[in-house]
């Protein structure tokens, strides 16, 4: 039985523990056929340390936009939808 579920992984390219786990899960993850991405973050755009905390903002903006993509979810017509007053 194959997972139906994708994989979004997301990994500090500078990570005190190494990158070496991230990629290790990614391989066994596509040699399982799962529909996975693994996403390096580098020091040139921050959030390269472990658990993303030079910069976990951005680590959050790439993950919401996986899942936002993933989902079909168009966020900036949603971002109107809030912005628009109430009256």
């Amino acid at each position: 039985m194959s997972c139906r579920c994708p994989y979004f992984i997301l990994h500090g390219g500078y990570d005190v523990l190494g990158v070496r786990q991230a990629d290790k899960v990614y391989q066994y993850a596509k040699s399982k056929g799962v529909d996975v991405i693994l996403k390096y973050l580098s020091e040139d755009e921050t959030g390269a340390d472990h658990c993303h905390h030079d910069n976990p903002t951005i680590g959050q903006k790439y993950m919401a936009d996986w899942l936002a993509g993933l989902f079909g979810i168009d966020e900036k017509a949603q971002l109107a939808k809030t912005l628009r007053p109430i009256f």
